[in-house]
Formats: structure tokens, C-alpha cells, sequence
């Protein structure tokens, strides 16, 4: 996870019993007044 300013980026690896198992994620949220304003979610 990495923070630059109100931009919160998060890196995941999803395992489990579905196709394409396992699958690493980004996430990057930007936070407006401590809540998430928008969620971008990258293969």
C-alpha cells in the first residue's frame, strides 16, 4: 500500500476457486474528508 496525498494505491493477490486463479489487483481510492470518493479497481 502507498499513500500520496488523499490518492491510497493498494496492490492484492486474489486466490480461490474461480477461473484465472490467483489474480493480483490494484486498487486506488481517493479519499475526500476520511471516506472514499472513488475506487478505480486494475487487472
Amino acid at each position: 500500500m502507498s499513500q500520496d496525498g488523499a490518492v491510497v494505491t493498494m496492490h492484492a493477490r486474489l486466490t480461490g476457486a474461480f477461473p484465472g486463479s490467483p489474480v493480483e489487483l490494484t486498487y486506488t481510492f481517493v479519499l475526500t474528508g476520511g471516506k472514499i470518493a472513488s475506487l478505480e479497481i486494475r487487472r
